[in-house]
């Protein structure tokens, strides 16, 4: 009876490590990141009446970032996106007529670096980031009699944060990312929101 139980004991103890070693697993932070997905952008005017008609948009585009973390916990991510909106917006209040064409869909991009921090979490790594870099605004306008080009690159900021779902050893699930991302372009300041998600390919371990 006693040597039945020793038996079932180790039994036990082997079907518990056997259940941890993929929860360690997962529960490592990769030393390199690779990131793309869908994003959509709560795109804000600034008060800049000639850059949107209203004072905000809402966009859609793209996200890609990479990092490299130092530690299990710290890190730097270099991110880059691109936000389209609508083609159908009118143009500046200042030009008469007032037309609605467009030669150019409007773009917002961002390009960013700064650290981040992790926590990995079982299968989950839950992340935050503040970045800084420039930002880049575009619109362009059919004007009477030729194209009315509004365009500014300047600083831009974002704080955000994040949660990935690890699928296999070098794959993840980016199920959301947030961002609160103020830019300064034509002169005004910007407060924009953005959400992402995508696939996170994972490379190395800490």
């Amino acid at each position: 009876m006693r040597q039945k139980k020793q038996e079932m004991h180790r039994i036990t103890c082997l079907s518990i490590t056997l259940l941890l070693v993929p929860i360690a697993a997962f529960a490592q932070t990769p030393q390199f990141q690779l990131y793309g997905g869908y994003a959509y952008a709560h795109v804000d005017s600034g008060g800049v009446t000639e850059l949107l008609t209203d004072l905000s948009r809402n966009w859609n585009g793209w996200e890609a970032s990479f990092a490299t973390n130092f530690t299990r916990f710290v890190g730097v991510n270099f991110d880059f996106s691109g936000d389209y909106g609508s083609s159908s917006l009118e143009s500046p209040e200042n030009f008469t007529p007032r037309l609605r064409q467009q030669t150019q869909t409007p773009f917002f991009y961002s390009y960013m670096a700064g650290p981040q921090f992790l926590l990995p979490a079982g299968p989950f790594l839950v992340f935050a980031h503040a970045m800084a870099g420039a930002t880049q605004m575009k619109r362009e306008f059919a004007g009477p009699y030729f194209p009315v080009i509004r365009s500014d690159i300047a600083f831009g900021s974002v704080i955000g944060a994040g949660i990935d779902l690890n699928l296999t050893q070098y794959v993840a699930l980016r199920i959301a990312q947030a961002d609160y991302l103020i830019s300064k372009n034509f002169g005004g300041e910007q407060n924009n929101l953005r959400v992402s998600g995508g696939i996170v390919f994972k490379f190395g371990s800490r």
